[in-house]
């Protein structure tokens, strides 16, 4: 009975230990790429989690070195990486199906020789090279000529004697070792993030008459919230949806009665903008439909309703040195919307000029579709 329990005991023993080294199932996710240029070439390792196999191919028109991974769940690489090192232009990343992600070197010219190995934290290419581009040849030694010493006048030898040949000692040599220098670090790409969130504030003027009338052409401010979320990359490029929730308040005069009146316009905003990711700043442009709820109090009637328009804008997010996900935004934004009210038309849109702050962050895929 004891040598069955033992033999029960080691069989569980043994099979907790093989599930335990049992490689984790799912999709590999490519989290990263890194590189390093040195005199013997360049090495691009490729950080990638879980299970995978790869594919190699060379593309040409533009040359280029396509390597596919697979089964890929997702890519949390940045979209592109600038090299311009031993034929090697730049790194790019994506999804280039649902369940493969695809690393591609971009070729200055035909596709140098290459070695790829698989190790156990992902992919290691190779780029064989000589000595990078512009640095300086190192001078050569000049060899060090011996000084020959001036020797004694030799003496003179009766006849019939001989004279034992002295021996010769090696002359010595110092060599100097030269350090080697330290292969440069790659250098730093832009952050990628694929979702914003953030707080804005900026100025809302009406210029229309009948609006003026009541509530006067001064500006006023306005407050509100922004929400984006990158769909496709291609390079550096972005196609993004961005939604905004903002609220406007003016005071103003009826024109009748010249009692107090007051109202206060919620917008809310969809739209598709096009960015183009650098590294500290983002451009943006964008075009979208707008939906604005109002209600207007004052001593002869309390009014309320619904208008809906588009808008046009435009503006650049600032990306803050050593603290990427936090991003400044300055905007312009030009707004019609139309209200109708008793028969009467008024425009409630208009220009707007606005600073916000915004925080990045990564949210599940890095895109829909990354090219």
């Amino acid at each position: 009975m004891k040598r069955i329990c033992a033999v029960l005991v080691a069989v569980l023993a043994s099979a907790l230990s093989l599930a335990a080294q049992a490689p984790a199932s799912g999709p590999a996710v490519v989290k990263n790429i890194s590189f390093v240029k040195s005199d013997a070439g360049l090495e691009v390792s490729v950080l990638i989690t879980g299970d995978f196999t790869h594919k190699t191919s060379i593309l040409s028109e533009p040359s280029r070195l396509v390597i596919d991974i697979s089964p890929a769940g997702r890519s949390e690489a940045l979209p592109t990486y600038d090299v311009n090192a031993f034929g090697v232009t730049a790194i790019r990343t994506g999804q280039f199906k649902p369940k493969v992600s695809r690393v591609i070197l971009d070729f200055s010219g035909p596709a140098p020789e290459y070695d790829i190995e698989k190790t156990d934290t992902g992919l290691t290419v190779r780029i064989a090279g000589g000595p990078q581009a512009g640095a300086e040849p190192a001078a050569p030694v000049a060899a060090v000529q011996p000084v020959a010493e001036a020797q004694p006048a030799a003496k003179v030898e009766p006849a019939g004697t001989t004279k034992p040949a002295e021996a010769v000692k090696p002359a010595s040599v110092n060599l100097v070792k030269t350090p080697a220098a330290e292969a440069p670090k790659p250098a730093a790409g832009p952050v990628f993030y694929n979702t914003m969130v953030g707080v804005m504030a900026g100025s809302y003027k009406n210029d229309s008459s009948r609006f003026s009338e009541v509530y006067g052409s001064g500006t006023s401010v306005q407050f509100g919230l922004n929400l984006s979320r990158t769909l496709v990359t291609v390079g550096g490029l972005q196609l993004d949806v961005s939604g905004e929730a903002r609220m406007i308040s003016k005071s103003g005069q009826a024109t009748l009665s010249g009692e107090g009146t007051k109202i206060k316009i919620y917008p809310l905003s969809v739209a598709a903008r096009l960015l183009y990711q650098t590294k500290y700043v983002i451009p943006f442009v964008g075009y979208g439909g707008d939906w604005f709820s109002y209600s207007e109090k004052s001593a002869l009637a309390d009014t309320s309703g619904s208008a809906s328009g588009d808008h046009f804008q435009g503006g650049l997010y600032i990306i803050i040195p050593g603290m990427e996900s936090l991003r400044v935004k300055l905007y312009y934004k030009s707004t019609r919307v139309t209200a109708v009210e008793n028969e009467i038309e008024v425009e409630l849109g208009g220009p707007e000029i606005g600073i916000g702050v915004s925080y990045g962050f990564n949210f599940l895929n890095k895109a829909l579709l990354n090219f």
